[in-house]
């Protein structure tokens, strides 16, 4: 088990839940630039440098999470980043959960009261998963490739996922991602949809007064000016087109602009098929991140991701966080909670998840991410 020693000019003295004096700390540092400096000055809380004064330790509570956020201490700040990878986790968190790690002969396992959320690896017992695991996730915007090579993959060697077409074809609207422009077709066609939590301001829609003007070539095309859509498409269509576009896909199934709006019969009719629409794309583009439709597909965009960095050094000995799985991604996300994400999701045969600092693949056989995919 790794050794943490405490460093200091002066004994460890004795500390409660509430304090929050701060001790120096030897050969401690954070290597994230984007913390801010006085989190930097290598300091830990006394409840930290009393847990690393002892040569080991089989499991260590810290203080509970909403107190992590606020603190000084950067060891308090890097236990709260691996608690806190998906914004909305922390908004979920009573607040008084505390964050404890347990040791294990080979990582250590970071949960939040009962819920595990993190493995995090020492060099001491892991030095080649370390040297060779990618220590900052998110900071490029996703690949195009990498999700080619996914789906290409799904398409070509899993027997499960490529189910014989559905007998009952749906006739439906498609944005054509290459004439920018709405156009018809049947769910027979080859396309991708995307799902999304809807709601925030106002956006374009398709309805019976525009349907003849958005049917015409570059009628959703972007404003050379400005380099943005003239007529407020929401984010998460204008990435998911974007998306479609860099992966060689032509067509986009998104409901604001493939279902018309304002006429009862042909919406009820399109609703009452979404499980034709969902089961028969090629694949799913789920905004797992975002709170309304005008939050754009985190790694899209440059910017757009919030590099997390995975690390931190202590005493010389390195820790590397394994972040959560798919699954403890879900369980945290707003895009769960909702009936119809979760329906949509459910009959996509591949989905491509989209959250705030990589990527994940999910089909019937195997599930991908971005992290375990890097070279």
């Amino acid at each position: 088990m790794a050794q943490f020693t405490y460093t200091s000019d002066t004994d460890s003295p004795t500390t409660t839940d509430d304090d929050d004096s701060e001790l120096d700390v030897l050969n401690l540092h954070l290597g994230d630039p984007t913390i801010p400096p006085n989190i930097r000055e290598n300091k830990l809380c006394r409840r930290c440098s009393q847990i690393y004064s002892t040569s080991h330790f089989d499991s260590a509570r810290f203080h509970p999470v909403d107190k992590l956020a606020t603190r000084r201490c950067f060891f308090c700040q890097y236990i709260f980043r691996m608690s806190n990878i998906e914004p909305k986790l922390y908004e979920r968190i009573p607040t008084n959960e505390y964050a404890v790690l347990d040791a294990a002969p080979s990582e250590y396992t970071l949960r939040i009261g009962e819920r595990e959320q993190a493995s995090i690896y020492s060099d001491e017992h892991n030095p080649t998963r370390i040297r060779f695991t990618p220590s900052i996730i998110g900071s490029e915007p996703l690949s195009p490739d990498l999700v080619r090579g996914w789906l290409a993959k799904c398409e070509s060697q899993h027997t499960s996922c490529n189910a014989a077409p559905s007998s009952r074809i749906v006739k439906i609207n498609l944005i054509d991602v290459d004439r920018l422009c709405i156009i018809s077709d049947f769910t027979s066609a080859r396309y991708i949809a995307l799902s999304y939590v809807v709601g925030g301001q106002p956006s374009l829609q398709l309805t019976t007064k525009n349907t003849t003007r958005l049917r015409k070539e570059n009628a959703l095309a972007p404003d050379a000016l400005n380099e943005t859509y003239r007529p407020n498409i929401a984010k998460v269509v204008q990435d998911a087109i974007t998306l479609a576009k860099s992966i060689n896909e032509k067509f986009l199934w998104a409901d604001c602009l493939c279902i018309v709006q304002d006429d009862a019969v042909s919406k009820h009719d399109q609703i009452m098929s979404m499980d034709i629409i969902y089961s028969q794309a090629i694949l799913t583009i789920v905004s797992v991140s975002g709170t309304d439709l005008n939050c754009g597909l985190p790694g899209i965009r440059p910017g757009s991701r919030r590099p997390l960095d995975l690390t931190v050094e202590v005493n010389g000995n390195r820790l590397l966080a394994q972040p959560p799985d798919l699954r403890q991604i879900l369980a945290a996300s707003p895009y769960d909670s909702r009936g119809w994400t979760f329906q949509e999701r459910i009959l996509s045969p591949r989905c491509v998840y989209l959250c705030n600092w990589q990527a994940y693949f999910q089909c019937h056989t195997s599930i991908q991410s971005e992290y375990n995919s890097a070279p």
